[in-house]
């Protein structure tokens, strides 16, 4: 942060940490619990399970997903003081 001639400015610390599956992209037998983690201290993650970008008013994660079926995963992460994270994808295929 930067205080100067009595204004307050406040940088973002940068991107949040990009989520982490699990487990990794592939053929499973079905279903399988998933859990998303995040390297970086406070964030909060969402996600869509449609293929579609997830943003702040996706599902918010708050344990583990249940697979059933053939899924595409997409997570993003928000932390205090920080920005968005990158999109984290996994796909899972029933074998």
């Amino acid at each position: 942060f930067e205080f100067k001639f009595g204004i307050l400015t406040i940088t973002p610390a940068g991107p949040t940490a990009t989520p982490k599956f699990s487990l990794a992209t592939g053929i499973y037998s079905l279903p399988i619990k998933l859990t998303v983690t995040d390297a970086t201290r406070g964030a909060v993650m969402y996600y869509t399970l449609d293929g579609q970008t997830p943003t702040t008013a996706s599902t918010r994660y708050t344990g583990p997903i249940t697979v059933t079926k053939n899924e595409t995963i997409n997570v993003i992460a928000l932390a205090p003081n920080y920005t968005l994270s990158a999109v984290a994808t996994a796909t899972y295929t029933a074998n």
